[in-house]
């Protein structure tokens, strides 16, 4: 036995075990297999056809959703708590971006920020230069 069939019937075993607890959990068994990183060949073999599995959709993170409602409210005086109401985020990650980005927000008191456009300006800066 070479070792390449020694380590194709370790897959293989391991394979089996994948399928017996997704089986068992009422997983869908290839997804299994793909998440277990078990080689196509060893899954094409046991399920017999080549599994195509598509990737959930990524999540935007908490940043870009507050800069999306930025753009869309360029100038406007807001505060994070209703910045949090109109994205749907809490309302300390909302605080943490809006303090944490102060190209996009303009503190003008505790609490309280005016939305600037900061690629018009990095823009603006450019041409300038």
């Amino acid at each position: 036995m070479t070792d390449s069939d020694l380590l194709d019937s370790q897959e293989l075993h391991r394979a089996q075990a994948i399928i017996e607890k997704a089986s068992r959990l009422g997983e869908d068994v290839g997804k299994a297999l793909r998440d277990h990183m078990v080689p196509q060949s060893i899954s094409r073999g046991i399920l017999g056809t080549h599994y195509e599995y598509t990737p959930k959709k990524k999540r935007l993170s908490s940043e870009d959703v507050v800069l999306a409602w930025a753009k869309a409210h360029v100038g406007e005086s807001t505060n994070p708590a209703s910045i949090a109401e109109a994205t749907g985020l809490s309302y300390s990650v909302t605080n943490k971006v809006v303090g944490g980005r102060r190209d996009w927000f303009l503190r003008i008191k505790k609490g309280h920020y005016v939305v600037k456009d900061a690629d018009a300006e990095r823009e603006a800066e450019k041409g300038m230069a």
